[in-house]
């Protein structure tokens, strides 16, 4: 536990170091919203979609990346497990061929720099976990649902700067809470 918390401890220096290009993700995505764009969210890391769509706090407007219906004012938030694969790379470059902003979330190192590629890429780390004898205590997954949330903070500062705030859920603990998400 206590090497997986210094490895956390890593991780929030990484993220950090990137806050110049997490306002610039938050300011690009608040910029095509307002102007009617929508906000996806998918990538081969499943649980960051999860984690994106419908949690107390998190932005209500985001649908799940449907490939088929993004458009060019879009941004969509793409997550993988480690460095971008060539599956990964593909579904990018279809976004980007609409003309949306794609914002990656994934490792820098082994992630292939191509013009059909991300936008922006907000950084993992190069390590993918902390060995257990029982698997793997993943890091660079978590770093991205902890990136994903300091992008929400950006995004909804970069909304109220365009005189906007766009809706997020209430906890469920809160009386009218699921009446209102609804």
């Amino acid at each position: 536990a206590q090497l997986y918390m210094a490895a956390m401890h890593q991780q929030i220096a990484l993220s950090r170091q990137q806050m110049p290009v997490l306002q610039i993700a938050g300011q690009s995505a608040a910029r095509r919203t307002i102007n009617g764009g929508y906000i996806w969210v998918g990538g081969s890391q499943p649980d960051f979609t999860s984690e994106a769509i419908g949690r107390a706090g998190g932005l209500m407007g985001l649908k799940p990346l449907d490939l088929s219906l993004v458009f060019r004012k879009d941004v969509v938030l793409y997550a993988a497990r480690g460095a971008l694969s060539s599956s990964d790379l593909a579904n990018i470059a279809r976004c980007k061929r609409a003309g949306a902003y794609v914002i990656a979330f994934a490792s820098a190192s082994g992630s292939l720099r191509t013009p059909q590629g991300p936008d922006l890429l907000i950084d993992s780390g190069s390590l993918s976990g902390l060995p257990t004898g029982h698997g793997i205590c993943p890091l660079d997954t978590v770093t991205n649902l902890m990136n994903l949330w300091v992008f929400t903070g950006e995004y909804v500062a970069a909304c109220t700067r365009f005189g906007k705030t766009p809706v997020l859920y209430r906890s469920y603990g809160l009386e009218g809470a699921r009446e209102r998400d609804a």
